[in-house]
């Protein structure tokens, strides 16, 4: 009622806001529902601005809702970054290759992802135990191309898992930049969205220059952007190698789009043993199975949903490499959903007559 009839007039009580000139309530609107001093009373302030009073008015019209922005309740509402919770040291070690830093929590992942915000490293880091990253928001490890992860990371056959990355950011990923090597490491039940034109997304890298990426799992994992998306590495430049890794019960959506790896800016990257799985891959300028052609791809299998351009889709399933190669392979029924498996994947963790142990070690990626 107190702005709905007001018709831009300043004087006359034709431009009364929902009331009539026998209310005190000409052209002007009520700041509260009540004077400090008179309960009967309201303020208004009139519509030139010139000025302010209080007067009796019509007790429908005395009432207007005040806001009150409440910044500590608005603070808390907001996503938390790993990085606020980063703890100050890690489990152990020293850094060297016979002594890594040993990570044995989310937040000293978070110490990792932190050290690397303004510099590079180059050391030995080691997971010892599964990190769940649920509780928050993951700003990914090693941000700057001139300030990369140029160190060793090894998984041990760990999971890292709930992984949630949302922005606009370049290289985006577990590892944004990297120039050393990712080994044994499982990524799964994850998440990374970039709303922006941003390029380069992958789940383990966003974008690697000669790096190895060796033993890599992800399952589960949903990636999504307006750019390049790959399901281990977004961009691989230089002489990298992507060998034994997995994508599987995956979506990836983005303008090219690959199951390992989604652009090549460089004629000797190599992707050897690896396999996409039960996944569904779209772009709406290129889409590849596993990766580019210039991409060397052996000894590595495909079968996933394509979507190009709008396509209702394709189911495709390729085996890439000649038949020698394929003496790495395996395959039983009973594992990894009856899909091909990697023989050195099938065996991380035990001998080569005990899949047992080693699927007792690959429990938690649900083969």
């Amino acid at each position: 009622n107190q702005r709905k009839n007001y018709n831009g007039s300043t004087t006359s009580s034709l431009g009364s806001v929902g009331s009539t000139s026998g209310n005190n309530a000409y052209a002007d609107s009520w700041l509260r529902s009540g004077y400090y001093a008179i309960s009967s009373s309201a303020c208004r302030l009139y519509p030139s601005g010139a000025s302010k009073s209080d007067g009796n008015v019509n007790y429908s019209y005395a009432v207007r809702p005040a806001l009150h922005l409440n910044l500590k309740s608005v603070n808390d509402s907001l996503p938390k970054v790993w990085d606020d919770y980063a703890s100050d040291s890690y489990a152990g070690g020293s850094g060297t290759e016979t002594d890594p830093y040993q990570i044995s929590s989310a937040e000293e992942l978070a110490l990792l992802a932190v050290n690397t915000r303004d510099a590079g490293v180059s050391d030995y880091y080691k997971l010892t135990a599964n990190i769940d990253l649920r509780d928050h928001v993951w700003n990914g490890i090693a941000h700057n191309m001139f300030d990369d992860f140029a160190g060793v990371f090894d998984g041990d056959y760990h999971t890292i898992s709930g992984m949630t990355m949302i922005g606009n950011a370049d290289n985006m990923g577990l590892f944004y930049c990297v120039s050393g090597t990712i080994k044994n490491l499982f990524l799964i039940d994850s998440t990374i969205i970039n709303n922006e034109r941003s390029s380069y997304i992958g789940g383990i890298v966003g974008n690697a220059y000669d790096t190895l990426i060796e033993n890599c799992v992800c399952d589960n994992i949903y990636i999504n952007s307006n750019s390049t998306c790959g399901g281990i590495v977004g961009t691989a430049g230089g002489s990298t190698t992507i060998l034994n890794c997995i994508f599987k019960n995956g979506n990836i959506f983005g303008n090219e789009s690959g199951g390992i790896v989604g652009i090549a800016e460089a004629n000797s990257i190599k992707t050897t043993n690896c396999s996409v799985t039960n996944t569904k891959i779209q772009g709406t300028s290129k889409v590849y199975v596993l990766a580019p052609d210039d991409v060397e791809i052996t000894a590595s299998y495909g079968e996933v949903m394509i979507i190009s351009n709008g396509s209702t889709g394709n189911l495709k399933r390729v085996m890439y490499g000649t038949e020698s190669d394929w003496g790495d392979w395996g395959y039983n029924a009973s594992l990894n959903g009856g899909y091909p498996i990697q023989t050195a994947l099938l065996h991380i963790g035990g001998n080569i007559s005990d899949s047992a142990t080693v699927y007792n070690r690959l429990k938690e990626l649900r083969f």
